[in-house]
């Protein structure tokens, strides 16, 4: 009888720390950011991955800049989407580093998070809650955060965290609307330059 209490206490304790664990990896991934530690960034972070979703979202948004997905068929709107992306490869390349994903998250106000603690200081009981309510899990091994928590969705940054190797680890930022818009326009001045 003492195996099976001792085998079902050691379960709890084990699905209790899978649970909390994507949470501590935001929270470390956010104090990361605001204390500007690269080496943590590099390792809590898929940089091919962070890459495609940045160039999948940058492509998007400069193409809705530009009227093209009105403009044109779908056909054309792939290739249009490949120029763009072959355009943008040189500016999306700083963003596959850990410097660029720091850039990203600190442009993305990321850390800030005052109530939340996620900024520094000790958290609230709102703050907390308000974290632990950003989060979306899709299936076990993804969990989604909206930071800062108490902004609006617009304003806000969502990262997805994916479990692999048993540990969590940042495989996409999707960025706040303004945020992408600049971007854009980022590299449509690099682009200009090179002519």
């Amino acid at each position: 009888m003492r195996w099976i209490v001792g085998a079902a206490l050691a379960l709890v304790l084990a699905w209790t720390a899978y649970l909390g664990s994507p949470y501590l990896a935001a929270y470390r991934f956010a104090q990361a950011v605001r204390a500007g530690d690269v080496e943590e960034i590099a390792a809590r972070t898929n940089f091919h991955a962070i890459r495609l979703s940045i160039a999948k979202q940058l492509v998007a948004a400069g193409l809705e800049a530009s009227d093209l997905d009105r403009a044109l068929g779908s056909g054309e709107l792939q290739a249009a989407a490949g120029a763009l992306v072959v355009t943008a490869d040189p500016a999306l390349g700083t963003l596959g580093s850990a410097r660029g994903v720091l850039q990203l998250a600190r442009d993305a106000e990321v850390g800030v998070g005052a109530r939340t603690g996620l900024g520094g200081g000790a958290p609230d009981v709102r703050g907390a809650l308000a974290f632990l309510g950003s989060s979306r899990w899709r299936g076990f091994r993804n969990v989604y955060f909206a930071l800062p928590p108490e902004r609006a969705s617009a304003q806000q940054a969502r990262l997805q965290f994916r479990l692999s190797r048993l540990s969590w680890r940042l495989v996409s930022i999707d960025l706040p609307d303004e945020l992408k818009r600049q971007l854009v326009e980022r590299i449509g001045r690099f682009k200009a330059l090179r002519r």
